[in-house]
């Protein structure tokens, strides 16, 4: 990949609302009709036990 992010914490509520979490980050490809790729990582924050 030409260009990525480094991983970014994001927070969202879960269907019921509740706290979740996980990474994110954004690549682009190298390619003549350019592309961004989300990759996103599953991760357990402090308050998630």
């Amino acid at each position: 990949m030409p260009y990525k992010t480094s991983f970014m914490d994001m927070a969202y509520p879960d269907e019921t609302g509740r706290p979740c979490a996980l990474q994110f980050r954004i690549a682009l490809t190298a390619t003549t009709e350019r592309l961004a790729i989300v990759h996103l990582l599953e991760t357990k924050a402090e308050y998630q036990g």
